[in-house]
């Protein structure tokens, strides 16, 4: 018990929920004892789940991988019992099956050198120190993409509607911090006019693990911007998702320039006077007002250079 309530509070730790959480539920069915260890820390990320027992896994790059190898060995050869591990909405949930002591008549006799690591074992723990070391240096990198990007990034856990984690360009960009943004959901940062982008976003990414559409979006204060949204999905060898990631780019400075542009493109078009880009001596583009003063098309005036036309 101990060890499962420690691995609760150490993933709690590093999720930091808002209200960090350990239940533990003692319930009787027949002849048996329930007891659930649950938490609000996310959920465990091994795949398969239940690999988590065995000897040399562990989902803590500090952590030896012997805790729920030494908890399953207990429960099952000490007391004829069961343990099982789950993923529900917001953590992970431990469900112990013991046999009252008056019901149990499947006593094992323990052969205390099973429980001795083989030198196998041993290599095996070896390795998988290594790989989270490595693993470990790979996340510190994707961890300082996500704290320093100049775009918006959220991760939101499977079907959620809210949103779990978000980076500091995401909360300047909303106008939310951390903590706000919990409680909002998905719908609440796109105005009416834009909501039917959403399920169609969805639906595309669930399809394919990817999506990207143009939406305007919506501040705390109401304030409306538009956007560039890309939308992937993240599942499992099964098929099951696992979060989403969004990526959000403001494109207000964009299609200001744009308009701009266009706005511009369509005086110098229009004027009667004659304008010339060029590059060294080539004509690269002209208005119409080139075109009616000397007479030649636009695409004459692409072979030409100044010299046949001074």
């Amino acid at each position: 018990m101990l060890n499962l309530i420690l691995n609760a509070k150490n993933a709690l730790d590093n999720f930091k929920p808002e209200k960090p959480t350990i239940t533990v539920q003692v319930t009787s069915a027949k002849n048996n004892a329930l007891i659930r260890v649950l938490d609000n820390a996310g959920g465990i990320l091994i795949e398969p789940i239940e690999s988590i027992f065995e000897w040399h896994t562990s989902s803590k790059d500090e952590s030896s991988g012997v805790g729920l190898y030494m908890t399953k060995k207990i429960i099952e050869q000490r007391f004829g019992g069961t343990i099982e591990a789950e993923n529900r909405l917001q953590g992970a949930c431990f469900t112990i099956e013991l046999p009252f002591a008056e019901y149990n008549e499947q006593r094992v006799t323990v052969d205390e050198s099973d429980e001795r690591p083989s030198l196998e074992q041993i290599q095996r723990l070896s390795k998988k120190i290594i790989e989270l070391e490595e693993l470990e240096k790979t996340l510190k990198k994707w961890a300082d993409v996500f704290i320093h990007a100049r775009w918006g990034i959220t991760i939101r856990l499977a079907n959620s509607k809210t949103l779990e984690m978000t980076n500091p360009a995401f909360n300047a960009l909303y106008g939310y911090t951390s903590q706000e943004l919990k409680t909002v959901s998905v719908a609440d940062l796109f105005p009416p006019e834009s909501l039917d982008v959403l399920p169609q976003m969805q639906k595309e990414a669930f399809e394919n693990g990817y999506a990207i559409a143009e939406a305007m979006q919506k501040r705390k204060d109401g304030s409306l911007f538009p956007a560039s949204i890309e939308l992937i999905v993240i599942k499992n060898e099964r098929g099951d998702i696992l979060y989403n990631i969004a990526n959000i780019w403001d494109l207000t400075e964009k299609k200001a320039t744009q308009k701009e542009l266009l706005i511009l493109s369509q005086a110098l078009s229009n004027t009667n006077e004659a304008i010339y880009i060029v590059m060294g001596a080539n004509i690269v583009q002209v208005n119409d007002g080139a075109c009616k003063m000397l007479g030649y098309s636009k695409e004459e005036f692409a072979s030409m250079t100044l010299y046949d036309i001074d």
